[in-house]
């Protein structure tokens, strides 16, 4: 039986996309269509998400970390790229931190290597509450939203309900589990600090979930670093800027 229910298109160098918190690998499905198809792009399901909601092993930023590696051997992949969005950051950067030696470059897709602060620990256990008790449903009605600048929901109202749905196949019993796994994740800068690959950071300014004045240092911490910042852009920049941030990720495809 296969780990983690994947989608794939094109062929070339293996190219993982790994999806945020309470998404799972359909939000890429767009998004690769933009990208040169002379690369193998992968789009995978964490445990617990869309397809590989049989996973149990979404309890901890490692174990997801250790499927993805797992995923990685069963489909005898060779060095390839990690494009990761939020969650997805944090387990390649775990992934990065227990076998370097896998990658080729990593792309931080509205993402960051640090810790939650206190304040965040104690919002991540607010939010498990909250899912607990009223279910995912009910979050995900302003989660969602809240995931898009905004100064342009209005104008981004199709794609704002397009990863509503995509978000809406997420279980309560998942969602609050990641929750706490997410709060209880180390820093993880000093894999920045010696990643021997490059490493692309695509970032908004007006990100309400990632504030980018609290994470913006971790730019300066990879020997191969390149920086994208997107003005009137929450933490959608695939949704809210689509052509823009393709070109983007198809810069750091060629940094290889």
């Amino acid at each position: 039986m296969v780990n983690l229910a994947s989608y794939t298109s094109g062929v070339g160098h293996p190219v993982i996309y790994i999806h945020g918190f309470c998404e799972n690998k359909a939000i890429w499905t767009d998004f690769i269509q933009l990208l040169p198809q002379n690369y193998q792009h992968i789009a995978v399901d964490l445990p617990g998400f869309g397809g590989s909601y049989e996973n149990k092993n979404y309890n901890s930023v490692e174990m997801m970390a250790e499927e993805v590696f797992k995923f990685i051997l069963n489909e005898g992949l060779s060095k390839p790229l990690f494009v990761c969005h939020s969650l997805g950051g944090y387990v390649a950067l775990a992934l990065a931190e227990s076998h370097p030696e896998i990658f080729n470059g990593l792309c931080l897709f509205h993402s960051t290597a640090y810790a939650d602060s206190e304040d965040k620990k104690r919002t991540r256990d607010k939010t498990a509450d909250f899912i607990n008790k009223k279910g995912v449903d009910t979050f995900l009605e302003n989660f969602v939203p809240g995931m898009f600048f905004k100064g342009r929901r209005e104008m981004l109202a199709f794609e704002i309900e397009h990863v509503r749905k995509i978000t809406a196949h997420t279980s309560t019993e998942v969602a609050s589990a990641v929750t706490l796994a997410m709060r209880d994740r180390p820093d993880r800068t000093n894999v920045l600090e010696s990643a021997k690959y490059p490493i692309t950071f695509i970032s908004g300014k007006d990100d309400e979930l990632l504030n980018l004045e609290d994470n913006k240092a971790q730019f300066f911490l990879p020997k191969q670093a390149t920086i994208n910042l997107l003005s009137e852009t929450g933490h959608m920049g695939l949704f809210e800027w689509p052509d823009k941030t393709a070109l983007m990720v198809e810069r750091f495809l060629k940094l290889i």
